[in-house]
């Protein structure tokens, strides 16, 4: 018995299995592609960004000042929740920390 890791099966009679069917047209052709093109680099990169972002379904000019009023207003009322709470926590802070001593 090895005692080594091995990919050869440890089954007695054991044989290789042989491809049964050729590689699909796709996938030769995917694999021709990639060949051809080599491991890609910065242009290839780039034109599928630009490729991708032609797909995009941009807003209208509507639904973008929509969007952005409701960004705006969301973030004025947390603002005011956490100044607020911010706030009354430090106060009681204050209340506790300081309770009964003078001034």
């Amino acid at each position: 018995m090895p005692t080594v890791w091995s990919s050869a099966s440890t089954a007695v009679g054991a044989t290789s299995t042989r491809r049964t069917r050729r590689p699909s047209d796709v996938a030769v052709t995917a694999k021709k592609r990639v060949e051809a093109e080599g491991q890609g680099g910065i242009g290839r990169f780039l034109r599928e960004v630009f490729d991708e972002l032609r797909k995009v379904v941009w807003p209208t000019w509507g639904e973008l000042y929509r969007y952005t009023l409701v960004v705006i207003f969301t973030v004025i009322v947390l603002g005011i929740f956490i100044g607020g709470t911010d706030y009354l926590v430090g106060e009681a802070a204050r209340r506790v920390i300081y309770n009964g001593v003078a001034h």
